[in-house]
């Protein structure tokens, strides 16, 4: 229940003009929202509207509330599962809830429009006019869905069903049309503007933390959505365990994903059908869906689609956002109808708690753990990217923590067959690999590569694990104490004790620093003085890992555009993950002499143009390692040495070919006698 604070002095001055008659409550009935919230201004400060909401409920329940109360105690004592009357009291709940949506949405002329307590149910300030357009689309629908029996979950036709579909996306378009996100960028920013002045007027404190932290939302979302969209990767990354579950449920998906893009492209909004045909669908109806926790369009990877917005490529951003969110939402509900038909099958009972269970294994395999409070706070939304997708990995890795994330056996079982099907299914396809093209998967769980099928310097990662195999990785290299090289293969010792060696809190570190959002991996960048590349960051290279990462993928083609490159592109369009590693030395960040004598005999353009020969050179002997035998054999130590002479013996043909012979100009001192 809400409560309104009000200092005591006014609390007895509210009383005393209410016994006094200088407050008539019936004037008060009869006044609109903002009248009567002025006249409680007097009472209640900057709380008028609170306590103004309060009234205007009391205002649609008058007397009715109390007789429906006194009814159902009447039932209860004369026998309270009686299911005829079971079924009075619902018919009776039924038409005062329509009563009271009338009385809110549609008042008579003699009555006022409750603009606050509208604001309150809605989410969004709304006229008498527009609510009255709401009302009359949600009666329509209430009208078609008399042709629905819940009893046996059946429409009386195809058309009903569709009727009824349509009309419910229509209201709740309607009222998503009303809010600030559905507006254009300068009708957003006009209503935003009003909002604040008006927040200011009462709290300045408020309103300055509220601009401040709309702002870094915003921009972090935003920079996410731009990061991860002009692709349609729902369906190899998200989407990929699906196919271990159900191929033909993937196949749907994937084929009318791409139908979703190019319909959206088009101008079309294919989205308001699919959503047309799950308000129709039973399983809304009744509940099942929202007991099992299945939120469909709600996605973290699309968290704003401030960007749609954007004159012509806002439709490429918007099919990308359209196709992904479809996608889920396909998968969502076909694995549930999937596991619905299977308890049901076994005489397994619908109750909250299987549906329950059955929606943290459907969004899990669909990538939407379960976080908690604290996961979906907005600190953790600024700071981490994808959350729910960690915690599903996790739970596709471990089968939910060993079954405690779940209440039921059964739940628990079909857990555990996901994560064996998921197991077996990708150390398959890895030895197939390996059979087709000997030592082309990387094996080794200390390694960045691990389960990666290899050709040249591009990587693809095996789809059906998921990120539960960067998971492993972590965990592999904590437990050892080592970590190997993707390049090279050099295994390299943790907490060592050496100078300047990685430990395991470094290892722990680059793990979550991966996971971070966009803007916060940016700052984490220019505060470490290195970015992803492990170069200096500059304010190009910063800008550049704000590009959707299809679009960075094919930008760096320019270094490398081999045919395993190419293809890697092209794979990580469709959330297949892949990426073409380069080893890169940048002799800017040298401060050694030979490196800053050779730049000043052949300046900076030619120095740079060096650098990356120098790049070019390293990076095609290492693409070669893998399949030389006598490097492969080599010690650990003496693969360090071959590496380091290798790069001598290129830094010294470099050097030649500029006509460059370093001079040292560093004497020896002499130390005085002690």
């Amino acid at each position: 229940m809400a409560y309104v604070c009000i200092i005591k002095s006014k609390i007895n001055k509210f009383k005393k003009a209410i016994k006094n008659k200088e407050l008539d409550v019936f004037e008060l009935m009869k006044m609109s929202t903002e009248e009567r919230t002025a006249v409680f201004r007097e009472f209640a400060g900057d709380n008028a509207k609170k306590m103004n909401t309060l009234f205007e409920e009391k205002l649609i329940l008058k007397n009715r509330i109390q007789g429906i109360k006194n009814w159902i105690n009447k039932v209860g004592e004369m026998g309270r599962y009686d299911p005829a009357k079971k079924a009075k009291l619902d018919a009776l709940l039924s038409e005062y809830k329509a009563r009271q949506q009338e009385r809110m949405f549609n008042p008579k002329e003699e009555e006022g429009f409750l603009a606050d307590l509208v604001e309150e149910k809605l989410g969004v300030r709304i006229s008498k006019g527009e609510a009255k357009v709401a009302f009359d689309i949600q009666v329509k629908a209430d009208n078609l869905f008399e042709k629905y029996n819940p009893t046996t979950e059946t429409w009386s036709s195809e058309q009903s069903k569709a009727e009824y579909g349509a009309t419910k996306q229509i209201y709740q378009k309607y009222l998503d049309n009303l809010k600030t996100d559905s507006l254009p960028v300068r009708g957003m920013l006009k209503s935003y503007s009003q909002e604040i002045k008006q927040l200011w007027k009462e709290d300045k404190y408020g309103a300055t933390k509220k601009v401040i932290g709309d702002s870094v939302s915003t921009l972090s979302e935003t920079m996410i959505n731009a990061v991860s969209t002009w692709d349609n990767s729902f369906i190899g990354r998200q989407g990929f365990i699906t196919l271990v579950k159900s191929p033909k449920t993937w196949w749907n998906m994937a084929r009318k994903s791409f139908s979703d893009f190019y319909r959206t492209l088009k101008g079309q909004d294919p989205q308001d059908v699919l959503m047309a045909e799950i308000y129709a669908d039973p399983d809304y109806i009744n509940g099942n869906y929202e007991k099992a926790k299945l939120n469909f369009g709600l996605e973290e990877e699309v968290p704003i689609q401030l960007l749609e917005k954007i004159p012509v490529l806002g439709r490429l951003f918007k099919a990308s956002n359209v196709s992904f969110i479809d996608s889920a939402i396909r998968a969502r509900r076909d694995l549930f109808k999937i596991m619905r038909k299977m308890y049901e099958a076994k005489k397994i009972p619908l109750d909250d708690v299987n549906l329950k269970d059955i929606g943290t294994i459907v969004n899990t395999i669909t990538a939407r753990g379960k976080v908690g409070q604290i996961g979906t706070s907005a600190p953790v939304r600024l700071l981490l990217w994808a959350p729910r997708m960690l915690k599903a990995d996790w739970d596709i890795l471990t089968a939910h923590t060993l079954g405690f994330g779940l209440k039921t056996n059964r739940a628990r079982l079909e857990a555990a067959k996901t994560t064996f099907t998921v197991g077996v299914m990708t150390a398959g396809l890895a030895a197939i690999a390996n059979a087709i093209s000997p030592g082309s998967v990387e094996i080794d769980p200390r390694s960045s590569d691990f389960l990666s099928i290899r050709k040249g310097n591009t990587r693809i990662k095996i789809p059906f694990a998921r990120g539960a195999i960067q998971i492993v990785v972590l965990m592999a290299r904590l437990l050892t104490q080592q970590t190997k090289s993707t390049q090279t293969g050099i295994i390299t010792e943790l907490n060592s004790g050496e100078y300047g060696s990685r430990t395991l809190f470094d290892v722990g570190l680059d793990f979550l620093t991966n996971k971070t959002t966009p803007p916060a991996r940016a700052v984490i960048s220019w505060l470490d003085g290195r970015d992803f590349s492990g170069k200096k960051p500059t304010l190009p290279s910063t800008s550049f890992g704000f590009l959707p990462i299809s679009v960075q993928n094919f930008i760096q083609l320019k270094d490398d555009a081999s045919a395993e490159a190419v293809f890697g592109a092209f794979a990580d369009l469709f959330g297949f993950s892949a990426h073409t590693y380069q080893q890169e030395t940048d002799w800017e960040q040298s401060t050694g002499e030979e490196l800053q004598q050779f730049k000043d005999k052949i300046g900076e353009e030619k120095f740079k143009e060096a650098n990356d020969l120098f790049n070019q050179k390293f990076n095609e002997w290492l693409s070669i390692l893998k399949d030389d035998e006598k490097y492969q054999s080599l010690t650990n130590e003496e693969k360090r040495e071959a590496v380091l002479k290798k790069k001598s013996d290129i830094k010294d043909s470099i050097f030649k070919r500029y006509n460059f012979k370093y001079k040292s100009k560093t004497t020896k001192k002499k130390l005085p006698k002690y």
